[in-house]
């Protein structure tokens, strides 16, 4: 059973920062996801050098993790937000057809989420003195809760220990500036390490932040139990929920353009992915140097046994001698390499649900080489492990991948494929395997859970977080029959909603007519709808319900129409 601290660790957060129980800090910053078109490239070469020399600055502090984690999407204030852009008298049918929109979506796919990135590092211009570092010990060890009171104020309010941090943490931001890494705020810090206590659970986001300004003892709130069928059991406030962790075992030899995070966010169910990287040593008897010196003399001599026995052994050690080799040079070039644990969790309400999500998982891995294992006896090691607040050490030996920091940078780590816009009418889903459906479009739609939003003004708009241009030009293109006239209808009806004069060129007359037949048929059942609705103003007295009684009338007429 591998080791590790099963306590929350953090006693103290400020802005980015948190405060261990051994008196060390970690920095937390958000990294936003760069979208790059899966047929671009050029585009992910650049990106994945400009990620390369991000992370080989960040060797003298000889650690750092990456989590990728799913955040849910607020449609509702996604959708409130577009609603303040809609015109005055279309004001009412906006509202209705968002409302609709919502309902639909989530019957069809559930929770829509956003992949988010996060990195912590840990932070070394400062130690606590010894004293200090042995109350903290003690606290946590007997007294916790009372005594790291005591602690905490000592080292907030005679200390002010994140001031010594200013420099480092400054230093570090800089750094990370060339992937637009931005350092969290203290109620985020706080919530997001306590979200691994509350993985398959519908919390109340607002409830958990105040709980944790409260009393950062309140991050593990939560009572976790080690299953016998390899899960770990969550139990809280919210109720219950089963969390599995699967390692990655195995990389293939080459790594080159294996492009992990791509592959992982295909998925039809949302995933965590989380990575804990640790720098090698360049020198001394237990340096990468060392051992491959010392792997080399054992390649040797398994070669020479090989070769005299006749053992079909010898394309693995001839495979090996490449790898050993290739790993010699880059030592002699003085490159980086690195150590790390690549990890999924996923949650889920039941063992089917999960055991699932695991067969999906290490089906996918396996087509791009990579090997994913169920590491039974090991979960509550990694979901502590995975935590945020630890770091990959020398000590760590399980499912650890080390290779060139280059070739760690193959993940594609801090992307996506998103289409559209943050807020927007929905137009559609990305499918991430047209190849696959052979026409079937209800297959396609049952495994594509990334919807599509699109507000065609907001390009003209300013301060759009991620806005890349102020150019609203928009091309529709494909072959005859492929809906380009379907989407441009709706995208215009949708768009004329807003407060927004607009043109649209109609040469073949085909709007016009279809408008004239919907105005015709709603003109001859709009009495029935207003007597329905009449009738139900009179038998029903409580407005909630007759709000949605009235709603379903006029949907069941638009269904008509």
């Amino acid at each position: 059973m591998n080791k590790v601290d099963f306590e929350n660790r953090v006693i103290s957060v400020h802005d980015n920062l948190a405060l261990r129980d051994d008196g060390s800090v970690i920095a937390m910053y958000e990294v936003p996801a760069s979208i790059i078109s899966s047929m671009d490239v050029e585009g992910k070469i650049k990106f994945k050098k400009k990620t390369e020399a991000v992370f080989a600055s960040l060797a003298p502090n000889l650690s750092f993790d990456i989590g990728m984690l799913p955040v849910p999407i607020n449609l509702e204030e996604r959708f409130g937000a577009l609603l303040e852009d809609c015109a005055d008298d279309t004001y009412d049918m906006a509202l209705y057809f968002l409302e609709k929109t919502n309902e639909d979506l989530y019957g069809s796919i559930g929770q829509l989420i956003n992949y988010k990135f996060f990195m912590t590092i840990p932070l070394k211009s400062f130690e606590v003195s010894g004293d200090i570092k042995q109350m903290l010990k003690d606290a946590w060890g007997r007294f916790k809760e009372k005594a790291v009171a005591v602690v905490r104020q000592t080292l907030e309010f005679e200390m002010n220990w994140y001031e010594a941090y200013d420099k480092a943490n400054g230093d570090l931001e800089l750094n990370l500036s060339l992937i637009q890494g931005r350092k969290t705020t203290k109620k985020e810090t706080g919530f997001y390490q306590r979200v691994d206590y509350l993985r398959g659970l519908n919390y109340n986001r607002d409830e958990e932040i105040a709980s944790i300004e409260s009393s950062v003892q309140n991050i593990d709130d939560t009572v976790i139990e080690p299953l016998s069928n390899g899960v770990i059991g969550l139990k809280n406030s919210y109720g219950k929920s089963l969390v599995k962790a699967l390692p990655i075992a195995n990389m293939p030899n080459v790594v080159n353009n294996i492009h992990l995070v791509e592959h992982a966010q295909k998925l039809p169910f949302p995933i965590e992915l989380h990575w804990k990287f640790h720098f090698s040593k360049m020198k001394g008897a237990f340096s990468l140097a060392s051992k491959g010196e010392r792997a080399s003399d054992r390649i040797k001599e398994n070669q020479i046994e090989a070769y005299e026995n006749g053992s079909n052994q010898k394309g693995s050690l001839a495979t090996a001698r490449i790898i050993l080799d290739e790993m010699t040079d880059g030592v002699d070039n003085r490159e980086l390499f690195v150590n790390y644990l690549a990890t999924f969790v996923v949650a889920g309400q039941s063992m089917r649900e999960v055991n699932y999500y695991k067969k999906i998982i290490q089906s996918d891995m396996k087509d791009i080489g990579v090997q994913v294992v169920s590491g039974m006896s090991d979960q509550l090691y990694f979901f502590y492990k995975n935590r945020f607040i630890e770091q990959l050490e020398e000590k760590d030996k399980y499912c650890i991948q080390a290779m060139k920091l280059s070739s760690a940078c193959e993940n594609l780590f801090f992307t996506s494929q998103k289409i559209g816009s943050d807020i927007g009418f929905p137009i559609g889903r990305i499918d991430h395997a047209v190849e696959s459906w052979a026409g079937d479009y209800k297959k396609a739609l049952a495994s594509s859970t990334n919807a599509v939003f699109l507000n065609l003004f907001q390009a003209n708009k300013q301060g759009i977080a991620g806005k890349i241009t102020d150019n609203p030009a928009f091309a529709i293109v494909g072959q005859t029959g492929e809906g380009k006239s379907f989407l441009t209808k709706g995208l215009f009806l949708c768009h004329s909603l807003l407060k927004a004069l607009t043109l649209y060129i109609d040469p073949k007359n085909e709007m016009k007519a279809q408008y004239m037949k919907i105005k015709a048929k709603y003109e001859a059942d709009f009495p029935k709808m207003e007597f329905e609705i009449e009738q139900a103003r009179e038998a029903i007295e409580d407005e909630e319900q007759l709000y949605w009684v009235i709603r379903g009338i006029e949907y069941k007429l638009s269904r008509a129409i």
